[in-house]
């Protein structure tokens, strides 16, 4: 604990933050396990019906309109929305963080420790709020 009562450690390190709506289904990554799970947001902001996704974990995870979910590890792997790893996309440095933006949505922002990559996408981002 540092002199303010707050703990630091390792272990509690955040890559990224993600935003989702309740009812919403999101998927999240754990390096630690290895491992991609995908859950769905209650009311209360906190995460049910947890399940395995992807044996592959790592520092952060994003998802397309079309339901494929994109997990960096080393490189940024894309499954479909059933679990099956479906591309690769090879970027020169270790990615640590993917999100999608731009104009039109469908460029795939990969961050590094020295470097933000762009790559258009032939679908956009998911919205991260409940389609009506």
């Amino acid at each position: 604990m540092d002199p303010t009562g707050w703990r630091w450690s390792n272990t509690l390190n955040a890559y990224g933050l993600l935003t989702a709506c309740p009812g919403q289904r999101v998927c999240m990554a754990s390096s630690a396990e290895n491992r991609t799970y995908s859950a769905t947001v209650n009311a209360n902001g906190t995460l049910g019906d947890l399940q395995p996704f992807a044996e592959r974990g790592g520092e952060s995870v994003t998802t397309d309109a079309a339901g494929n979910v994109y997990v960096t590890n080393g490189q940024v792997f894309v499954y479909n929305p059933s679990g099956a790893l479906i591309a690769q996309i090879d970027v020169p440095d270790r990615p640590i963080q993917v999100l999608f933006g731009g104009p039109d949505g469908r460029t795939l922002f990969i961050l590094t420790h020295h470097t933000l990559y762009g790559v258009k996408m032939r679908h956009a981002g998911a919205p991260s709020s409940p389609q009506s």
